[in-house]
C-alpha cells in the first residue's frame, strides 16, 4: 500500500507490559496495555513487564568457620513503578519485532541477584555451617523479610 509502512507504525503493548511511546524525547504516551500509531524514524517505544517475574540463582559463600556454602533459591519480584525504572533502565524495543533493544531487561534481575546475594552474604559470613544447614528455613525468611 504506497510503501507507507515504512514511515508509520503500530504498536500494541500487553496488558502485562507498560508501554511508553516518546518523540523526541518528549513522552507522548504511556501505560499498561497501550495502542497507538506513531512515526517510525521519530519515535521510540519502551516496554516494561509489570507482571511477577522468577528468577533463579546459584552462588557459593564462606561460613564463619571457613566451610565453603553453595545456595541456590530462587527469587520473585514485581515492577511496582514501572516511571521510575524506566529513569534507570534502558527497556528500549523494536517496535516491529517486540524485542529488547536496550539492556534493562537483563540489567534489572542481576541488579536484584546483587542485593539478595549481599543480604545472604551478611547472614552466611557470621554463621556456622552446622547452624546454617539446620536453619535453612529461617536464613530464607531473613533474606525476604
Amino acid at each position: 500500500m504506497f510503501g507507507i509502512e515504512k514511515y508509520v507504525g503500530h504498536y500494541r503493548a500487553e496488558p502485562s507490559i507498560f508501554g511508553r511511546l516518546s518523540v523526541n524525547s518528549n513522552v507522548k504516551r504511556e501505560g499498561r496495555g497501550i495502542a497507538g500509531y506513531f512515526l517510525t524514524w521519530r519515535t521510540s517505544i519502551e516496554a516494561v513487564p509489570v507482571t511477577a517475574l522468577n528468577q533463579p540463582f546459584v552462588f557459593g559463600e564462606i561460613t564463619k568457620d571457613n566451610q565453603e556454602l553453595t545456595l541456590q533459591g530462587g527469587f520473585v519480584y514485581k515492577v511496582e513503578d514501572p516511571c521510575k525504572l524506566l529513569g534507570t533502565y534502558d527497556f528500549s524495543i523494536n517496535p516491529k519485532t517486540k524485542e529488547y533493544e536496550g539492556d534493562g531487561i537483563t540489567k534489572l534481575p542481576d541488579h536484584v541477584l546483587q542485593l539478595v546475594r549481599a543480604e545472604t552474604r551478611s547472614l552466611v559470613q557470621v554463621s556456622e555451617l552446622e547452624k546454617l544447614l539446620s536453619e535453612g528455613e529461617s536464613l530464607s525468611r531473613e533474606v525476604s523479610g
